[in-house]
């Protein structure tokens, strides 16, 4: 069959274009044009792709602006988060005490008449979003004689600092904030 292309004479410029020779113009009829619609293609869907890839520089550096931008002041309201959650596992054993000895002789106190009126700092157990203050503490399940510590449920004599501690902080998963990856 020979070669496709016609060969330029030694000494002599190479052509623009390559010719066919006409046994490969019988073969291929449009070939020429086939060509030249693929090449067409293929630089369309370049011109696409740089686009896209454009578009992508751009988000990524609007993307990086904004976190220049905010990553500040987010890290100093994580690290306030992280700070208060820190004194508040300092304050567990005063928050302990309070719940397990301080209440209970408030409730003894009231019992034998030393003290008279409510006692507060006890929330509304049941409320497991925020921290709602009771008007008084109450034993309505145990003997304020005894110090409410036989008391069936502490639904009605729990503290805010237990309350938070031991019924709002820990759904929320705090410390997961803090985790490197």
């Amino acid at each position: 069959m020979g070669s496709l292309l016609v060969h330029a004479v030694e000494g002599s410029e190479p052509p623009d274009e390559p010719h066919l020779e006409p046994e490969a113009l019988k073969l291929a009829p449009r070939l020429q044009d086939r060509i030249s619609e693929a090449n067409g293609f293929v630089e369309q869907e370049y011109k696409g792709l740089v686009n896209a890839y454009m578009q992508l520089r751009s988000a990524e550096k609007a993307a990086e602006a904004d976190w220049s931008k905010f990553s500040t002041q987010l890290h100093t309201h994580c690290q306030h988060i992280y700070d208060s959650l820190s004194e508040l596992s300092k304050d567990a054993d005063a928050c302990d005490d309070a719940q397990n000895m301080s209440l209970p002789m408030l409730f003894r106190a009231r019992a034998s008449k030393a003290l008279k009126g409510p006692i507060s700092g006890c929330v509304d157990y049941n409320d497991q979003k925020k921290v709602v203050k009771s008007p008084n503490c109450e034993c309505i399940t145990g003997s304020e004689d005894a110090g409410c510590k036989d008391a069936v449920s502490m639904a009605d004599h729990e503290l805010a600092c237990t309350h938070l501690r031991h019924r709002l902080l820990p759904p929320m998963e705090l410390g997961k904030l803090f985790l490197s990856d």
